[in-house]
């Protein structure tokens, strides 16, 4: 198992493949908009969020802010 300071690698790959399924269903997106698809993503894999609709509400009131 390779490390890289606190990060294991197979953490990595595991998340980024998780992110690539899921962001397959928006049938690609402009590299602009990453960081907002990985806010996105944030709320949903910590539960911040159950579905993306709380995620719009939430940004809607202002409070969609990420730890």
């Amino acid at each position: 198992m390779r490390t890289r300071g606190a990060v294991l690698l197979q953490h990595v790959n595991g998340y980024h493949s998780r992110f690539h399924g899921w962001l397959s269903r928006f049938n690609g997106v402009a590299s602009k908009y990453l960081p907002n698809y990985l806010g996105w993503r944030h709320g949903l894999d910590g539960r911040r969020w159950s579905a993306p609709a709380d995620c719009l509400i939430a940004a809607l009131r202002g409070n969609c802010a990420l730890s």
